[in-house]
């Protein structure tokens, strides 16, 4: 839920998910039962050039397991503390950083032994990321439809996370270090087409990575692109990256897309939609009344955006050509029942070849029913409840 206070807004999001993994016949017997919840709520301070704010989170993730003869339960907790900044120059730079301050602890315990042994460890993650981005040339078209920017763009993020075991059961301490520093040149161009838009960008830069990761220097290229037709109800997005050289001769590519169609019409062109924004704009939630169609494929390590691709593919552990194709699609229908401040929205989504638990707990192919209800009453606040099932 957002509500915003004057110059002030407040935030929260919360969530609760069950979590249930069946033996396979083939392989390892793996049966994991359980449940996760946490919350993530912050408060910005803004103004027209301004913003800074602070957030916290917890997540609390509980769970009992057998896997081929041991039996027992998993639990992980994890707390956290986030400031940030952005600020706007009067020439249009803009820059950015943040801390994040995380702290918890993982517990094993062995319940089919009789002693009940457990293992206990402290974690701590401690990262700092800051970037900018500098306009060096920008372009207004003739007709004031359009412009062309030429920017210099570049970002630093580095983290270390430890863990120190605190029972004397024999498991090994954790310690990982890991920067990645970019520096390079984007190509932007954005024009308005009557009531739809459609925008693209381009990077070239330069890449260092350091820590217990992969270590060199590499080039990098990135774009993206946005094409919206309010009219017929069409958003289309589309974004590449590819780490053409590395010392270590590291290779990374990928190929996102997401094409959405609503049945009565397109929501109005935001920032995103024209280059200004993230260029995943179009691959939100596709919340609007009547019938919407979303289709998202995706080849090896892309995020759905070149900002996220930008951020975390270094992170994200590069696909090199092993990562089989994604194809996820959803239907959702939206209706107003009782009031117009109020969308009712019912959804079914497929998701395969998910290759990492992440925050969303999940991993393989999904099929995924729910219900969700937005509630927008003026002025600027905005409530979400939404109830999914996963099979």
């Amino acid at each position: 839920r957002d509500l915003r206070l004057g110059s002030l807004t407040v935030w929260g999001r919360g969530y609760f998910r069950g979590l249930e993994v069946a033996p396979d016949d083939g392989g390892i017997a793996v049966d994991i039962s359980g449940d996760a919840k946490g919350y993530l709520m912050g408060i910005d301070a803004h103004s027209d050039d301004l913003v800074m704010g602070l957030a916290l989170n917890q997540t609390t993730v509980e769970t009992e397991f057998t896997v081929d003869d041991r039996v027992g339960e998993h639990n992980t907790t994890l707390s956290g503390v986030f400031p940030y900044l952005g600020r706007r120059l009067a020439d249009g730079t803009r820059l950015w950083g943040g801390i994040g301050l995380n702290r918890g602890e993982v517990e094993i315990i062995e319940t089919d032994s009789v002693d009940r042994n457990t293992t206990k460890m402290d974690i701590k993650l401690r990262s700092f990321g800051a970037g900018g981005n500098a306009p060096l040339r920008t372009e207004l078209h003739g007709d004031q439809k359009g412009a062309t920017t030429i920017s210099f763009i570049g970002d630093w993020n580095i983290s270390r996370l430890t863990g120190v075991e605190t029972t004397d059961r024999g498991a090994p301490n954790i310690g990982i270090d890991m920067s990645t520093a970019r520096a390079g040149v984007e190509y932007g161009y954005r024009r308005l087409l009557g009531a739809g838009a459609w925008g693209a960008k381009t990077q070239a830069t330069m890449r260092h990575d350091m820590g217990d990761g992969h270590e060199g220097m590499g080039l990098e290229i990135g774009g993206d692109g946005n094409w919206v037709v309010p009219e017929s109800g069409l958003r289309a997005s589309v974004s590449a990256r590819v780490l053409l050289a590395h010392n270590e001769d590291l290779r990374e590519w990928g190929v996102a897309g997401n094409v959405r169609w609503y049945a009565l019409g397109s929501p109005l062109v935001s920032a995103a939609d024209t280059g200004d924004g993230d260029a995943g704009g179009a691959a939100g939630s596709g919340a609007a009344e009547g019938l919407v169609v979303t289709i998202s494929p995706q080849w090896g390590d892309a995020a759905g955006g070149h900002e996220r691709l930008w951020r975390h593919g270094a992170a994200a552990g590069g696909a090199r050509g092993r990562v089989a194709p994604r194809y996820d699609w959803e239907l959702r229908y939206g209706l107003t029942p009782t009031r117009e401040d109020r969308l009712l929205s019912l959804f079914a989504r497929d998701e395969n070849n998910r290759r990492g638990a992440g925050a969303d707990f999940q991993i393989g192919d999904s099929f995924i029913a729910g219900v969700e209800s937005i509630l927008t009453p003026p002025p600027d606040r905005r409530g979400t409840i939404r109830y999914q099932r996963r099979f």
